[in-house]
């Protein structure tokens, strides 16, 4: 018998996230609550030193990539896999940016 897993894990092919990872990403693309109309306004994070786990299961599961860094500050965006989980739209995808 299995152990089931505890209601804030959830897994995306390969990796389990946490309910804190899907947070990081919703801000990653700008997702509110409310208003579609008001969603990916952006698609870019800069994560603190303790949010890098988080980064690390994204970036593993694809729903994240490593952009390009500027000055000191590294940048991670959303990838077309996030877009289809959060069921985005081409209007959306093209309002984010980023490669959605």
């Amino acid at each position: 018998m299995t152990t089931p897993k505890p209601p804030d894990l959830y897994d995306f092919q390969d990796a389990t996230l946490k309910v804190g990872d899907l947070i990081i990403l919703k801000q990653t693309i700008g997702i509110r609550n409310g208003d579609r109309s008001s969603w990916c306004h952006r698609n870019w994070y800069t994560p603190k030193p303790h949010e890098m786990p988080s980064i690390t299961r994204l970036v593993a599961a694809g729903f994240m990539r490593q952009g390009d860094p500027f000055n000191d500050l590294h940048f991670y965006h959303a990838t077309p896999l996030a877009a289809d989980l959060f069921g985005l739209g081409p209007k959306l995808r093209a309002r984010a940016g980023g490669g959605l």
